[in-house]
């Protein structure tokens, strides 16, 4: 497991080898959907959100051949799976941003973290917003960033009364971090902290 964790590589790290298969399976996916038409008229529309239920998904998929255990999240929408980033917040929407958006006209989902400090200095926001344009300009789609620090997230599930007002990115929608149950918590804690 551990050789399969450590060893390859894997989506969202800025891989040409390892994204030309995200490549295609995401044409395949957006393009199939499209060809099917729903008994009412119209048009399916693909599209890649997970609303959070990546976190079920995950307690009843098996282990999968990338390491993943059992009982794990899986990816939470387009966003690589938590905790195989290691190339940084700059690979993680490099990958993103190579898939051809044309068929996925129902829209995703990117889920990113920061750490507050990002955003502290005004040379790092504009680093950020030089970032967020470029990842545009390449074709990506979306974007959801949480700023948000992990020991913020772990103060707020000891002490959830102090944060009633802290809201964050799931997957696709925003909630009241404490409001949420504690796998979502958990797995908002597990997304990796990318710091410039």
């Amino acid at each position: 497991r551990q050789k399969l964790i450590n060893n390859y590589e894997k989506w969202g790290n800025d891989s040409d080898e390892i994204d030309s298969f995200a490549i295609e399976l995401w044409d395949l996916f957006t393009q199939e959907v499209r060809k099917n038409k729903p008994l009412r008229g119209g048009r399916y529309n693909a599209g890649a959100y997970s609303m959070g239920i990546h976190v079920m998904e995950g307690v009843i998929t098996r282990p999968t051949a990338d390491g993943r255990k059992a009982g794990r999240p899986i990816s939470n929408s387009l966003s690589p799976v938590n905790r195989v980033e290691k190339n940084g917040i700059t690979a993680i929407l490099n990958s993103i941003a190579k898939l051809n958006y044309d068929f996925a006209t129902n829209g995703v989902a990117v889920n990113v973290r920061l750490h507050p400090q990002n955003l502290e200095s005004q040379e790092n926001v504009e680093k950020f917003y030089h970032l967020l344009r470029t990842y545009f300009k390449k074709g990506g789609m979306q974007i959801q960033p949480n700023v948000v620090s992990t020991e913020t997230l772990k103060d707020a599930q000891i002490h959830p009364e102090n944060y009633t007002d802290l809201i964050v990115k799931v997957g696709g929608y925003n909630a009241t971090f404490v409001d949420l149950g504690i796998p979502i918590q958990n797995d908002i804690i597990d997304r990796l902290e990318n710091k410039f």
